[in-house]
């Protein structure tokens, strides 16, 4: 039996939709919602066939999987010699490549929220309105200052001494000194700064450095990855608005992505939650894994479009050899993919 929700439901409320943790108004919005009658059979998604992915586009194999025996893991990223970090709870745990856990398992103040790894081994952990340096023994060596108020940080990359904060709650990037310290702010709607404005209706608001020496920023809301120069100004975008899979749906997709080590795009979708693969230039290519592979409660997947207390948002992340690295916040496990070897 086919299974269909509203267009309402599916797409999401935009910007009125925003998330509960320092982002107000999610319960009110489910509410409205509920209260709302059902739409009429032909305002309706049959959503059915994008949860089944095209086997040719199966690209990738999974070949390891592995607890993080955290109760809410949130965050990930690969930090030097392809080590496997994961922030939750109040912890960061540290993996080999393997999935081995290492002697590295950091305690935190607050719950982990981003993790950009640096050069030296330590690693910059996001926490919701700061955030603060850990080195290889778990003693904090820097702590930034109080970013502002309503701020929810969710992502963090640096570029030499420069330190970039997604900032979900203000909709914004903000650009620190590696000492903590704000130097300036950009992207915010209204802010007269020359550029489209960050649209982001829940706590998803994902960013890195590309080799390339651009500032590489999701856009959910709008459904685009968009490029910036390191002081924030616009350069340029990709992404479209489809449910099918070349395209990004929901009311703030991709969540998460990440680069690989040639350039290329990996992607990280809620709702229909995909992981899928774009050239350097925003072309699609592949999928890594699809709803089959990655959600077993559908259901709940989908109610992750427009409620944004429900998790299902993956990070995504990329090691040396170009393996995706999945953290699967529903069955709170690490799972790595592998490109299929290609047939003589």
């Amino acid at each position: 039996m086919n299974k269909k929700i509203p267009r309402r439901e599916f797409i999401g409320t935009g910007l009125g939709v925003v998330a509960a943790a320092g982002l107000a108004g999610c319960d009110r919005s489910e509410r409205q919602r509920a209260e709302k009658p059902p739409l009429d059979e032909r305002f309706t998604y049959d959503i059915s066939q994008y949860e089944r992915t095209d086997p040719a586009l199966l690209r990738y194999v999974e070949k390891t999987q592995f607890p993080t025996d955290l109760d809410e893991p949130k965050c990930l990223a690969v930090g030097a010699g392809d080590t496997i970090l994961v922030g939750g709870d109040r912890l960061l745990k540290t993996f080999d490549r393997d999935g081995k856990l290492t002697a590295t398992i950091i305690r935190l103040p607050e719950k982990p929220l981003a993790l950009d790894p640096l050069d030296d081994g330590a690693i910059r952990v996001g926490l919701r309105e700061r955030w603060e340096v850990y080195d290889k023994t778990g003693a904090a060596t820097v702590k930034s200052e109080l970013l502002g108020e309503r701020v929810y940080i969710t992502a963090l990359a640096h570029s030499g001494a420069v330190v970039f904060v997604a900032d979900a709650g203000n909709r914004e990037i903000i650009r620190c000194g590696a000492d903590g310290k704000v130097i300036s702010r950009f992207g915010k709607v209204g802010a007269n700064d020359g550029n489209p404005g960050f649209a982001v209706p829940s706590p998803y608001f994902d960013l890195c450095v590309g080799a390339e020496g651009m500032l590489w920023i999701a856009n959910p809301g709008k459904h685009r990855i968009e490029a910036y120069t390191f002081d924030g100004k616009y350069e340029t975008g990709w992404g479209e608005t489809a449910m099918n899979v070349e395209g990004f749906c929901g009311c703030c997709n991709p969540v998460y992505f990440a680069r690989l080590p040639d350039g290329r795009f990996v992607t990280s979708e809620k709702g229909l939650n995909r992981v899928k693969v774009y050239d350097v230039k925003g072309k699609f290519e592949s999928v890594v894994a699809g709803p089959e592979q990655l959600v077993k409660d559908r259901e709940m997947a989908r109610k992750a479009c427009t409620n944004c207390q429900v998790g299902f948002g993956m990070p995504v992340a990329a090691d040396s050899r170009g393996r995706v690295v999945v953290l699967d916040t529903a069955t709170r496990d690490i799972r790595i993919f592998e490109r299929k070897e290609k047939k003589a």
